[in-house]
């Protein structure tokens, strides 16, 4: 198969299958914008990418093969299915479909470790541990986190395999970001067991880490790194044991002003709201982080990236809704019915009702298949924070008084999960 060839196949098998460019990006769990970049020739995939296309399709695309595929072709127990040598080697390499990229070789330690591990099992299966946390880059459509104020970071728990840290390493390689494995242990039962790394963000931030035992006494440890490219932010760079994560989406912004009410936009009232948790929250266990802090417009699929690549504890999404109904007020709680932690979603939730109620009027829980809750790989729930027609509500939200009292509560309710 010829590169400028797969936008074209793409298409063909995407129309053979019945599937709309959304469905298809819902199946992969990535983008219909990255599935419309690549089917018009915009971009090139990566072979990761075409790997978890070529899964949701059950077509193989690699199977015209040329280059380095063909030098394997000999390998017919490769299942396209499974985590193989065939999507090793392609991720060593950095493979956008059929052009081999510069070699960028992960160290000659952790090289001899997956070779290892290869030799003892034809396959190796992607492990991933109850709650998701093993570290997932998600695809970013701008291509680099700091055109939008983002943050990249990663997180090294005992789940990860060799596949793992190579993805790692080569998505980081995309964003400017060079992490070196000085030394990787992995037990008998392929677990991750000790890391030694080091990271050089090419702007003048850099440093080094080690831990041992991330598979018995430090499993519960967040051990990792980040860049946090936000104007605001008071720790641009840190590596070693993170802090715990709880996000707050503000909802909404830029060109996205949210529901109106009298000239007033739902996506100020949540930014503000959500800035003042952050600021109110003093708790030294967990770090507050916001999907937003300017009046910028991120796009879901960019929000959902951001959340992921966190690995957070829990995701708190604001917004207000407009009911022409005066006598329509309180707080809606939104969990999604589709996400992979509804169980824990509607629990967050409920604890969440349980202390907000005290103080403010709190309707039903209600489930959503709304695009963040659907996909975060984590507990979530979305607040629309009263009715913008509503003389109470509107006298919460729109006063400084009221936010303070919203930001307040919901801080108490975070202690309270903690």
């Amino acid at each position: 198969m010829k590169t400028l060839d797969f936008g074209t196949q793409l298409i063909e098998i995407r129309n053979a299958k019945g599937l709309t460019q959304e469905e298809l990006a819902e199946k992969c769990n990535i983008s219909a914008r990255t599935i419309q970049r690549i089917e018009s020739g915009k971009v090139q995939p990566r072979a990761y990418t075409i790997k978890v296309i070529s899964e949701a399709l059950g077509f193989d695309f690699f199977g015209d093969k040329v280059s380095l595929t063909e030098t394997l072709k000999e390998s017919k127990s490769l299942k396209l299915n499974n985590s193989s040598i065939l999507w090793y080697v392609q991720d060593l390499f950095n493979l956008k479909t059929n052009t081999m990229k510069k070699v960028s070789i992960l160290t000659t330690l952790c090289l001899i470790v997956g070779v290892s591990l290869i030799s003892f099992k034809s396959e190796i299966k992607a492990q991933g541990s109850k709650k998701d946390k093993t570290f997932s880059y998600s695809e970013i459509e701008n291509n680099n986190p700091r055109d939008w104020n983002g943050r990249i970071q990663v997180v090294f728990t005992s789940e990860q395999t060799f596949e793992n840290l190579v993805f790692i390493k080569n998505r980081l390689k995309e964003q400017g970001i060079t992490l070196t494995y000085k030394e990787v242990k992995f037990d008998d039962k392929d677990k991750l067991e000790s890391i030694n790394y080091s990271v050089d963000c090419s702007d003048g931030f850099k440093g080094s880490y080690a831990i041992n035992q991330l598979n018995s006494v430090n499993q519960n440890k967040r051990i990792g790194f980040y860049r946090d490219y936000s104007e605001s932010t008071k720790t641009p760079f840190f590596i070693g044991n993170l802090k715990k994560v709880i996000v707050i989406d503000a909802g909404h912004g830029g060109v996205d002003p949210g529901n109106i009410s009298d000239e007033i936009k739902e996506k100020d009232i949540v930014l503000k709201i959500a800035e003042k948790v952050k600021k109110i929250y003093k708790e030294s266990d967990f770090e507050i982080l916001i999907t937003r802090t300017s009046d910028d417009f991120i796009s879901l699929g960019n929000r959902v990236s951001y959340i992921n690549n966190l690995s957070p504890e829990l995701v708190i999404s604001l917004h207000t809704h407009v009911v022409n109904n005066a006598n329509t007020n309180g707080f809606n709680f939104f969990v999604s019915r589709d996400g992979k932690f509804q169980e824990q979603s509607n629990t967050l939730a409920s604890k969440m009702i349980s202390n907000l109620e005290v103080n403010f009027k709190v309707n039903e829980i209600k489930n959503a298949n709304f695009v963040i809750l659907k996909n975060i790989n984590c507990p979530g729930v979305l607040i629309e924070l009263g009715n913008m027609m509503n003389p109470e509500d509107k006298n919460l939200l729109l006063t400084e008084k009221g936010q303070n009292k919203i930001a307040e509560e919901i801080v108490k309710t975070i202690k309270y999960l903690d």
